[in-house]
């Protein structure tokens, strides 16, 4: 089969100061199996040597932001240049180990019903578990209150099941779909990417989907405490994404009670950070973070006219999606 009888698939990676990833990461791309691809790294202001490292790939297109950007506005930057059909969107710490995963996405996406967005299960490197799917909330579809075991995972076989959100390190997509969607929301730097467009896109009529493929991706970035001033400037931004995005996908009951409990919960994860990292000064982020929410209501509202007047699904269904429990 020649070429030109599979689609074109761009690999979009966002790279910010990872040039400590990118020798390990954009090699593993260059090396999948799948000939029609192309491979762009936006690189969003870094100050490090990675410039300098992915000129060394003949295979990668390099854009460069002459500042960070921010998360959202750097994928979209990307997405936008692809010029695949499909587009496989990573951060720069994520080892793809699976040669064939695009050809196992393109399948999928064929046979899954409505798929919007495709995830590959991570796992974390150098740890013995994996803290991305845990929550009895079922965040990414895997009901679990402790970390899950890393083996777990890679004893599962292959199979894709259905989520309600997606984690936005590496996602599969068609492009039109992102388009339709209007890429990630990029009113903050920070916080508002994966939850807000999965839940869009399941207003708009497709299915989110988790996949477990052999050998899993690898998560290579460490969970580590961010230098303080790091901290403060995304804990700003947390809180608001949250009800921001809640504002516009959600009818008013159901923005209410999540917000609620939204509330609630960064309120806590903020004292307990502060606590840790020792800086009561994280504390004013919370406040900040209100009455930016509160700043953004007249633009978040223009935006949720739009989402629901082209809204074909419920929040109440996306919020009734069963979780997969036997993993």
């Amino acid at each position: 089969m020649s070429i030109m009888e599979y689609p074109k698939v761009s690999i979009v990676v966002l790279n910010w100061n990872g040039a400590h990833y990118l020798q390990r990461t954009i090699a593993s791309l260059a090396e999948l199996d799948y000939r029609n691809k192309e491979i762009i790294v936006v690189d969003n202001g870094s100050n490090d040597e990675s410039i300098v490292l992915l000129n060394k790939f003949s295979e990668v297109r390099v854009i460069t932001n002459p500042k960070n950007f921010g998360y959202s506005r750097g994928k979209n930057t990307g997405v936008a240049q692809a010029a695949g059909e499909f587009v496989l969107l990573l951060d720069n710490d994520i080892l793809v180990r699976d040669k064939a995963i695009i050809y196992k996405l393109l399948d999928y996406h064929r046979r899954l019903d409505s798929a919007g967005f495709i995830c590959p299960v991570l796992i974390q490197s150098g740890s013995e578990t994996t803290y991305f799917y845990k929550g009895p909330l079922g965040y990414s579809g895997v009901h679990r209150i402790k970390l899950i075991k890393n083996g777990i995972l890679e004893k599962a076989g292959e199979q894709a099941y259905r989520t309600k959100f997606i984690l936005g390190g590496n996602i599969f997509f068609k492009k039109e779909i992102w388009a339709l969607l209007r890429g990630y929301d990029e009113d903050f730097p920070f916080n508002m990417d994966d939850y807000d467009i999965s839940v869009r896109a399941h207003l708009y009529g497709f299915k989110n989907y988790m996949m477990i493929n052999q050998p899993l991706n690898l998560h290579l970035g460490k969970t580590v405490v961010a230098e303080k001033k790091q901290l403060r400037w995304r804990y700003r931004y947390l809180l608001a994404g949250h009800l921001v995005s809640n504002l516009k996908n959600y009818r008013v009951v159901n923005f209410l009670i999540i917000s609620f409990f939204a509330l609630i919960r960064i309120l806590l994860v903020t004292v307990k950070q502060a606590i840790l990292s020792r800086d009561w000064s994280l504390l004013l982020t919370y406040p900040f973070s209100v009455c930016l929410f509160i700043a953004r209501i007249p633009g978040t509202l223009r935006k949720r006219r739009i989402i629901q007047d082209h809204r074909v699904c419920s929040d109440y269904s996306l919020l009734s999606i069963k979780i997969k429990a036997d993993i």
